[in-house]
């Protein structure tokens, strides 16, 4: 079996459209904003967020690869944002990004201070796709969880002025148990 660049034995089976993914998914992350300029997109061809979902799915339809492939450009660049941008400093910026994307997620238009971040741009544009055909419960969930994962995040900003990390007597007993758990 191959081992990955990280050491893990991975299976050799990869979506067959898997180059067509990427050329598309770097084409979408340049409308949406999440990778405008050439260092961006160069850092996104070198991450290979198309690789990874033609390996976990690689049976699935091109497009749902595509789908997962965008959200693993999402999650990685509001990681990023988090940790390199305003958000990462502002409990404004932050309450009114989870803002809007609760506003998208619930099916209204994102109103935000500021123009609308990349981010937002690209979850408005995946959600109705993602969420076809999802019982109410499962989009409360989801809905709960980004909730709960904003006030995780709330906690750990407020201790980067100070140099410290929240501990689990600082999260709120929901954060502490429940915040990205897979269980939940």
């Amino acid at each position: 079996m191959p081992v990955n660049d990280l050491g893990i034995s991975s299976p050799g089976r990869i979506h067959p459209r898997v180059d067509q993914i990427g050329s598309r998914l770097e084409v979408w992350a340049v409308r949406t904003g999440l990778a405008g300029g050439a260092v961006q997109r160069a850092r996104l061809r070198a991450a290979g967020f198309h690789r990874m979902a033609a390996r976990m799915i690689p049976d699935a339809p091109a497009a749902d690869v595509e789908r997962l492939a965008q959200w693993i450009t999402v999650l990685f660049h509001f990681d990023d944002e988090q940790d390199e941008g305003p958000m990462g400093r502002s409990e404004t910026v932050v309450s009114d990004t989870y803002a809007a994307l609760t506003a998208v997620i619930e099916g209204r238009p994102p109103h935000t201070r500021r123009a609308s971040p990349p981010v937002i741009t690209a979850v408005a544009g995946l959600w109705p796709a993602t969420a076809f055909g999802m019982s109410q419960e499962w989009r409360h969930r989801f809905r709960d969880h980004l909730h709960r994962h904003r006030d995780a995040f709330l906690t750990q900003i407020a201790h980067r002025p100070h140099g410290t990390a929240p501990t689990a007597p600082h999260l709120t007993p929901e954060a502490a148990s429940r915040c990205c758990s897979p269980s939940t």
